[in-house]
Parts: structure tokens; C-alpha cells; sequence
């Protein structure tokens, strides 16, 4: 069986990596993707699909049609134009032999190309998770025909380049046509669950500093989604660990011992008086019923199968806290290190806290900047990372080491001698 390279960021494509990694090995995996026609990450590629053996021959794939707005509303006409695109070349590399295509996750000539190597990543994170591990899946949407990236206006889903027997995969849909959200972060959820995830939670991650747009057909975007997978019904997650402070008041309503002595808020106890059960709204309904209940329900607040004396009322509360719920208002975290999007920490940290127990081991498959691995080492877990980019595995190495990092002199630690010490 083959040894976990624990707390060290390895540099390959994630896929092949964790071939490397014994199955069943990780508690648990935090990550986020590349979002679909977002960025160019720099020249690095990778082969997806077609025949692992076969001897490539490459051949740039045509540009993808574009249309100006008059192809838009009129698209059968004869003055239709055709207009060049900005496609790199390894966007575009098709495999005239097997239909693999090469490039980077995330340009995608189509989407459902994103969709599907997005699925061949989880496959393999799915092999290496524990039974009871979890899987906590990042991404954002896009709308498409923006102009934005690599992606212009107006092109169909037939008229997209994509590699050999590929055509059957898509339907001719108007999935893509000009100003569309493309749902792409549920259409992965949904091929996820298809190949046999169960889904637990669509958290929503909401940004209070969100980046302003100048868009004025459509609401700006403020939030992303989280989704928390699983491989089965039991799993480990220990919910303590995230349980939030009730408010005072909270507390003292759960706490009342019948509702007619329900304490009422500060405007009841102006208009009533301070005593307990004069002018709150549960006991004033109850006051109104009177006549249709029997004095024992009107003195003990039980009514039918209903009490908020018996253990189903308090059945909620948790002495450690309540359940944060699936809307985290979470701000950005700037980190001027990287040219893309970061995880803020306190997106990562209850996930982790939850998710892995003490001393288990984290995964991110896409460490970017190495936020994920920088808070499993910060509460104790242990990690692994991957990213394909030589540049980013350096800037996350530095970044779990301190906030502030020069490479070290000869003869001191590396990272992972460091982390094995502690």
C-alpha cells in the first residue's frame, strides 16, 4: 500500500496524483475548481478523455461561430457575420485519433466538457475518501455570451468545438445562447449525485463585500454555492463543534416553563406591565380560544398533542449551541499572493472542524493558494495538496509555512519535515 505524502503540496495533474494515494485514505475534501470560462490560469494542460494509449495527433479545432446582434435576431441571414475569437491554442486541441481533448479545466470549448472533467476529478476524490469522509465542492456560475474571458456573444451549443463523438452528448438545446446563466454549479451537483454522491447541504455562501457590477438588466451576484457530498448515509460530521450561541432572548423563551407565563417583548411591556404572560402575542391567542379549551389546556398551555412544557418544545435546544444553517455570510479574503480568487478561512474552518476529527486528513485537489491546507494545519489536521501549477504549489508551500515567508537557508527544515515535528 502505498505511504500518504502527509502535509506536503504536491505539484501534478490532480488526477494522476491521486492515483498515487491509497484508497479510503482521506477524512476529508475541500476545494475549489477552476469556474467554467472564468480565466486563463497560464500554459499548463492536461489530457482529457479519448484513449490513454493512443499516440496523439493534435489538430486546433475550428474558431467557435460568432454572432453580431443582428445575427441574434435575425440568425438566418444572409449578411450573418463570422468574427474571430481570442482562443489560445491549447484551448482547442483535439485528438484526431481518439477524441481526447487537450487543455485546461475551466476553457472548455462547452461547458459540458467542464461538467464532465469536473467528474472525472470527483471519481478519483471519491476513490481515495473514506467511507464515512466527505466531499465539500466550490463554485461559482457563469453567464454566458458575456464577452467576458475567452468567451464571446452568440454561440449555440452545436456550433461550439468539441472533440470527436462528443455531438452526442449535448443536446441541441438553447441551453447557450447570449446572456444565459449557465447553472453550471447545479448541473454539476446533479452529475455528482448521478454518479453516486449523496448530496447533504447546498450551502450558500453569501458575500457582504461583493464586487459591484455595472449590469443594469439583472440583479448583481453576491454568493456561491458550497455543496457537501457524502459516499453514504452514515458519515462523520460532528455538529457540535459549529453550534452557535443562542441569543438571550431565545433562551429565555425556550426556558419559559408554560406559555402563560411567557415573558412578552419590550412593547408588550409597555402596554402591559412587566408580569409574566400580560400582552404576549402566544398567550394572547391562547386567551382568545379559551372558550373552545378546557381550563386545563388554558392553564398548562398544552393543547392537543402540543406543549411547550413537554420535551417536543425543548427538543431544539442544545445546551452547546444551535445549527448555524446552510447561510453563511462569510466576506472575501484578500490575499495579494494570487491572481485569483481565494477561500476566506472562515468559509473553511467549520467545514473542517466539523467534517474531520482531530489528526484526519485533508485534501484539496485544487490548493490555489493553500487556504484549505493553511487552516487544516491551524486546528490540528493533517493535509494534502495538489495543484498542476509549479508557481502556485510554491506560493501555497509558503503560505501554510507563515503569512510572511522567505525560503529558508540551507540546512533548515522543509515544510514537511516542520509539520512532521509538530
Amino acid at each position: 500500500m502505498n505511504k500518504l505524502p502527509l502535509n506536503q503540496v504536491l505539484c501534478g495533474d490532480n488526477r494522476e496524483v491521486m492515483k498515487t494515494l491509497p484508497g479510503g485514505s482521506i477524512d476529508i475534501a475541500v476545494t475549489s475548481p477552476p469556474y467554467w470560462g472564468l480565466r486563463d490560469y497560464g500554459e499548463i494542460e492536461s489530457i482529457w478523455g479519448g484513449d490513454p494509449d493512443c499516440d496523439h495527433e493534435w489538430v486546433n479545432t475550428p474558431p467557435p461561430r460568432q454572432r453580431n446582434e443582428a445575427d441574434i435576431q435575425d440568425p438566418d441571414s444572409k449578411q450573418a457575420t463570422m468574427r474571430g475569437t481570442n482562443y489560445n491554442a491549447q484551448e482547442g486541441n483535439v485528438c484526431t485519433k481518439c477524441g481526447a481533448w487537450r487543455g485546461q479545466l475551466g476553457l472548455e470549448p462547452h461547458p459540458q466538457m467542464f461538467i464532465d472533467h469536473l467528474i472525472e476529478v470527483s471519481q478519483e476524490i471519491k476513490r481515495v475518501i473514506k467511507p464515512r469522509g466527505s466531499y465539500w465542492l466550490n463554485l461559482g456560475d457563469t453567464y454566458f455570451g458575456g464577452g467576458g474571458g475567452n468567451y464571446g456573444t452568440g454561440r449555440s451549443a452545436e456550433q461550439a468545438p468539441h472533440p470527436k463523438n462528443f455531438t452526442s452528448k449535448i443536446q441541441q438545446t438553447d441551453w447557450l445562447q447570449p446572456k444565459q446563466l449557465l447553472g453550471i454549479p447545479w448541473r454539476v451537483a446533479m452529475a455528482l449525485q448521478e454518479d453516486g454522491w449523496i448530496l447533504r447541504n447546498c450551502v450558500i455562501w453569501y458575500k457582504p463585500n461583493h464586487m459591484p457590477e455595472s449590469v443594469k438588466d439583472r440583479l448583481t451576484k453576491s454568493y456561491e454555492f458550497m455543496f457537501f457530498f457524502v459516499k453514504q448515509r452514515k458519515y462523520y460530521f460532528n455538529l457540535d463543534k459549529i453550534r452557535e450561541p443562542y441569543a438571550e432572548s431565545s433562551i429565555q423563551r425556550i426556558n419559559q416553563p408554560t406559555i402563560m407565563r411567557q415573558m412578552g417583548g419590550d412593547k408588550q411591556h409597555e402596554l402591559y406591565g412587566d408580569a409574566p404572560g400580560h400582552g404576549n402575542r402566544p398567550a394572547d391567542i391562547l386567551k382568545g380560544l379559551a372558550k373552545n379549551l378546557t381550563k386545563h389546556e388554558v392553564a398548562t398551555g398544552r393543547i392537543g398533542n402540543f406543549s411547550y412544557d413537554d420535551p417536543l418544545h425543548n427538543k431544539a435546544y442544545h445546551p452547546k449551541g444551535k445549527n448555524p444553517g446552510d447561510m453563511w455570510e462569510i466576506p472575501t479574503y484578500p490575499f495579494p499572493g494570487a491572481h485569483f480568487a481565494v477561500f476566506p478561512p472562515a468559509l473553511i474552518e467549520p467545514i473542517i472542524k466539523a467534517g474531520c476529527p482531530k489528526n484526519g486528513v485533508v485534501l484539496d485537489p485544487f490548493a490555489g493558494s493553500g487556504t484549505a491546507l493553511r487552516v487544516a494545519r491551524k486546528l490540528g489536521r493533517r493535509f494534502i495538496g495538489i495543484d498542476i501549477n509549479p508557481e502556485y504549489v510554491e506560493m501555497c508551500e509558503r503560505r501554510v509555512r507563515a503569512d510572511s515567508y522567505s525560503p529558508p537557508p540551507e540546512g533548515v527544515p522543509t515544510l514537511t519535515e516542520l509539520l512532521d515535528r509538530e
